[in-house]
């Protein structure tokens, strides 16, 4: 029994001084890299994803903001502001947008002369914004305070 106990403490002393002699174990290394390379694996595919996604959103503002491309056209050649140079950019843009027939834009947009205060900006962006998250409170029925992130 001494014999098998002297022996198991023999091998444990070896097994602890390995990192201390890599000369003489240099076949325990590639052993010791595949080893933590197969455990890290494991953790990182184990490892459970910290985002979900529960739902998602489209805001649709107000049909009286539905412009087609030659009303758009329009408003801006009554726009003394923009040249011929920027209509042709315009339309070409327009036209290889991929924008359907009619398409909503800012209110805005649609007045004459626009109007480009950041009041009007900022109003148009809270409108966007917080009603498409409000849209998404109430279609998941999630709690405000449950919500770690929007992306938006």
């Amino acid at each position: 029994m001494s014999f098998l106990v002297a022996q198991a403490s023999l091998c444990i002393q070896q097994f602890i001084h390995i990192p201390f002699f890599p000369q003489f174990n240099l076949h325990l290394w590639p052993l010791a890299y595949c080893l933590a390379a197969i455990l890290s694996t494991h953790y990182f595919i184990s490892k459970p994803p910290s985002v979900y996604m529960v739902d998602f959103v489209c805001y649709k503002p107000d049909p009286s903001c539905i412009c087609t491309k030659e009303t758009f056209m329009d408003l801006a050649q009554r726009n003394e502001a923009v040249s011929e140079e920027n209509l042709g950019f315009m339309e070409k843009i327009l036209n290889r947008s991929g924008l359907g027939p009619s398409t909503y834009v800012p209110e805005s947009t649609l007045r004459m002369p626009p109007d480009q205060s950041m009041a009007s900006q900022r109003k148009e962006s809270e409108k966007v914004i917080f009603g498409a998250i409000d849209e998404l409170i109430a279609k998941t029925r999630v709690k405000v305070e449950d919500i770690g992130i929007i992306v938006c």
